[in-house]
């Protein structure tokens, strides 16, 4: 059961897809990233939303609205069922398209706090950041998180700055920064 732990939907369980198609983001990890940088007013993108429960969690904390990409069409149902289930349609768009082909449709637009949660044995995350990087996705001040199993490797970004690790069990959070000129070796 993946329950909403905080904020104006707190104790709200959210529909799940059957099978292991998705791997929601752990309570503890949401309540975690979420202490670090509370979304209060802020726009969200959700890439590899799967069940939505980090957009969700961001729209019960205070978030303004949140963008969804996720490709799965079962799972995009999950998502719409839950959309409707917490009321919250005025502030939430579903991209139903593949990571990077989602995130250009974007183009033109910034967030304030961008998730990525792929599944963990996904290789591109560096393609994620850059297309991220290229577009200017996140707006400046903003933060990126990339929940993944392990370390990252290396990969040149321009704008985006690798700001710190966190380990929470068996899940590694990766949070970049806009950062302004200095190119540097982020991480894949």
């Amino acid at each position: 059961m993946l329950k909403i732990v905080s904020g104006k939907f707190r104790g709200r369980v959210l529909k799940t897809p059957k099978g292991n198609q998705t791997r929601p983001t752990a309570s503890r990890v949401r309540q975690a990233v979420f202490n670090i940088y509370p979304p209060e007013g802020m726009s969200i993108l959700d890439i590899c939303a799967g069940t939505g429960a980090i957009g969700f969690e961001a729209l019960s904390l205070g978030a303004e609205s949140v963008v969804f990409i996720e490709m799965h069409q079962e799972v995009v149902s999950v998502l719409k069922s839950n959309i409707a289930l917490l009321g919250v349609s005025s502030q939430c768009a579903i991209l139903p398209f593949e990571a990077l082909k989602g995130i250009k449709k974007l183009e033109g637009k910034q967030f304030d706090f961008i998730y990525i949660d792929p599944p963990y044995d996904y290789a591109g995350y560096g393609a994620i950041l850059e297309s991220i990087e290229d577009i200017s996705l996140l707006a400046q001040g903003g933060k990126i998180f990339l929940e993944t199993r392990g370390p990252l490797t290396p990969v040149h970004l321009h704008r985006l700055v690798y700001h710190e690790e966190r380990k929470m069990g068996d899940t590694f959070l990766h949070i970049f920064v806009h950062g302004n000129t200095n190119p540097l070796s982020a991480y894949n």
